[in-house]
């Protein structure tokens, strides 16, 4: 199985989720974490920043 094919199947099953939701839990807890900002794989380049600017 290549590289690839495996962090999509990762992905698939919610490994991911689980590891992001448990990486920031910290931070969200003691109030240091805004926002999370997920990017997808779409038909179209990655031309502009997806993080929100500081306001």
């Amino acid at each position: 199985m290549g590289a690839h094919s495996h962090l999509r199947m990762r992905a698939a099953d919610g490994t991911w989720a689980k590891v992001s939701t448990i990486l920031l839990a910290p931070a969200g807890a003691e109030g240091e974490l805004d926002c999370v900002v997920t990017v997808e794989k779409g038909p179209w380049p990655a031309t502009r920043p997806t993080m929100p600017s500081g306001g």
